[in-house]
């Protein structure tokens, strides 16, 4: 349904200062998105220091409310990024709030808003466009550990209820269970992928392979202390394609060679694509990041996208007999059905406005 301003009084003169004239038809959905979206960013206090030059809404297969803005002065530019999730269940809001690059004149803001969008909506590695250097937590963590928050644009939360994951999850977050001292689901932390609708992907157990069971296989029987959230708020994989999400899982289960049994290779560097433990599958599988937090001690601090790269060769190099082509089909689809429960109200069309004349969020 399209209107134009003029048959929708009641919110004309907050539009109008976002640019959206009396005449201009949209759909109404994406006009009530577009309030939703200033009014976030008048309670958690986004306000930019400079005059709003432009503002492009737009949603992506991962996120639903995202924006570029270009503000600035005297001719020199600032390009942001803004991504909201709202509260949803049991996850909280969150919004992000990036500068992306600065000194620009308006034509190469504007041309650089265009190329992350792009690369947001279709990108196999979303996350490049906005954090192209290295991991830093590579080589800091000497001695000490790799912790999934120290990773670019990575949110940990904790579950405060394990009855219905759908409430408190994503599809391809990762989920980990810390388990009690004593319990049957043993010490040591358990990773997982969550797929959505109660389903998870992981490697319960050694020269067990990878499974795609149900949530209560990835609690167990015994007692936890807490399951924790990594929640990537910009992914760093397309869920789709050959280097996706979705088809690594899929190759992993239906592949021989991904035994993965609990060898802690990798510790200094090495790489074997058939071994390695839940953590090791989990990150390479969501983040392209061959690395365990319990395993791996010391890493190479190498560029993002290269090691990104590495690991999507090594899935691609997995075999999968004839014999296993349908069961890696079916993991696939069933997979994808699962994701697809995720929508949600997205806008309808890319809107971009621009004030005039440019102003600040009062």
């Amino acid at each position: 349904m399209k209107n134009t301003l003029q048959n929708w009084y009641s919110e004309k003169q907050r539009l109008n200062t976002m640019g959206v004239n009396d005449y201009d038809y949209h759909n109404l959905s994406d006009l009530k998105k577009m309030l939703e979206c200033e009014e976030v960013a008048r309670k958690r206090m986004y306000i930019p220091s400079y005059k709003v030059h432009q503002i492009s809404f737009f949603s992506t297969w991962f996120n639903n409310n995202c924006a570029t803005v270009i503000c600035g002065e005297h001719g020199s530019h600032e390009l942001r990024l803004v991504i909201h999730e709202p509260q949803q269940g049991g996850m909280s809001e969150d919004l992000e709030n990036r500068q992306i690059e600065n000194y620009l004149n308006y034509g190469e803001a504007y041309n650089k808003a265009l190329y992350i969008e792009s690369g947001l909506k279709d990108g196999e590695n979303p996350i490049l466009k906005v954090h192209t250097g290295q991991i830093n937590a590579f080589s800091d963590a000497f001695w000490e550990g790799l912790d999934l928050r120290d990773l670019p644009l990575v949110k940990k939360t904790y579950l405060t209820s394990t009855s219905n994951p759908d409430t408190q999850l994503k599809p391809f977050d990762i989920v980990r269970r810390l388990g009690s001292s004593g319990s049957s689901s043993g010490s040591g932390p358990h990773s997982a992928i969550y797929l959505g609708n109660g389903m998870i992907a992981h490697v319960p157990g050694s020269n067990k392979g990878v499974r795609i069971e149900n949530w209560s296989d990835f609690l167990g029987s015994g007692s936890y202390a807490s399951v924790e959230r990594y929640h990537p708020l910009i992914p760093y994989k397309h869920q789709d394609g050959t280097n996706g999400i979705k088809n690594h899982i899929a190759r992993a289960v239906a592949s021989d060679e991904y035994d993965t049994s609990y060898e802690l290779t990798g510790i200094f560097q090495g790489f074997n694509r058939t071994h390695g433990n839940c953590q090791h599958f989990a990150n390479r599988c969501v983040f392209g990041l061959n690395f365990s937090e319990s395993g791996t001690w010391f890493k190479k601090k190498v560029p993002l996208a290269e090691e990104i790269g590495d690991t999507d060769r090594e899935f691609r190099n997995l075999t999968i007999r004839d014999v296993n082509q349908g069961h890696y089909q079916l993991k696939k689809n069933q997979i994808d059905s699962w994701r697809n429960n995720y929508q949600g109200q997205q806008f309808e069309t890319k809107i971009e406005v621009r004030p005039s004349p440019p102003c600040k969020i009062q």
